[in-house]
């Protein structure tokens, strides 16, 4: 809705009719304006090119600096400050959306300028809802804005009813899906059912340094070997892996993803680093 307001040069009761018109055309938006709740937004960025793609919602609309408005030379902590309308009686969103690049030089802050209430952090604001999200609970609450299972009541006892798993509950009499069970090879203390748990790290080294960098990381790949079955004993998908070994002989072997400056490493229990072939 839109008012034109022109120049009236007849009678004065027609002023008075344009005025009283003008009134309460402004009384109706102040009335609108009352439900909505300001908000200062300002956003910085350290480096002063803009926020490269990233962007901040606030219940609902997006703020982001113009990256087509900064030019060299950047000038640091470079900010923009927008004016937002929110509506407290409800649960209004402030989240940061790192979409772009760069967004470690990005930093915000959102004022509620009717309380001074200031948040720079992800944060629900407003009339929020928190309870129970348990959907097994006697009260779960499935508009729930926040959730406290700290809340929650129930009429049966919810818990792991598997016997078999390491936080089995006998009193439990409803499964909630929270079963854990040892891996492989170990009881639930985490102990080694047979053998004695060895640490085995892999690694690069260096014929220029005493630096190591990752196995995996740059393209290599490794494997331990029972040399009694010829049967690999680890997953080999991360430098470092512990595992129950029995008494008996080992193979370990690796391949550098950097080549021949690079070689492959080992290290067993924390000890020195190994470099097979090495003198």
């Amino acid at each position: 809705m839109s008012l034109k307001i022109t120049k009236n040069s007849g009678s004065f009761i027609g002023l008075i009719l344009t005025l009283c018109l003008s009134i309460s055309f402004i009384g109706n938006v102040q009335g609108q304006d009352n439900a909505c709740d300001s908000v200062t937004i300002v956003l910085t960025d350290s480096y002063g090119d803009g926020w490269n793609g990233n962007s901040l919602t606030v219940g609902g609309n997006d703020y982001t600096q113009d990256d087509g408005s900064y030019g060299w030379p950047y000038t640091a902590d470079a900010e923009e400050t927008f004016v937002g309308c929110v509506d407290l009686a409800t649960c209004v969103s402030l989240t940061y959306n790192a979409t772009g690049s760069y967004s470690s030089e990005n930093s915000w802050s959102v004022t509620v300028n009717a309380t001074g209430e200031t948040y720079s952090s992800d944060a629900l604001i407003g009339s929020c809802v928190t309870a129970c999200t348990d959907e097994l609970a006697d009260n779960y609450n499935s508009a729930a804005d926040i959730s406290d299972n700290s809340l929650c009541e129930y009429s049966v006892v919810p818990g792991c009813t598997d016997m078999a798993a390491c936080n089995y509950n006998a009193d439990a009499g409803q499964d909630d899906g929270s079963c854990t069970y040892a891996d492989a090879g170990f009881d639930c203390e985490g102990n080694c059912l047979e053998g004695s748990l060895t640490s085995i790290s892999v690694m690069e080294t260096s014929l220029f340094s005493s630096s190591t960098y990752s196995l995996l990381l740059y393209g290599g790949f490794w494997d331990l070997v029972d040399l009694s079955t010829d049967l690999s004993v680890v997953n080999a998908t991360s430098d470092d892996e512990s595992v129950c070994l029995i008494d008996g002989c080992y193979e370990i072997s690796g391949t550098s993803g950097s080549g021949s400056s690079y070689p492959f490493g080992y290290s067993i229990n924390g000890e020195s680093v190994i470099v097979p072939g090495s003198t």
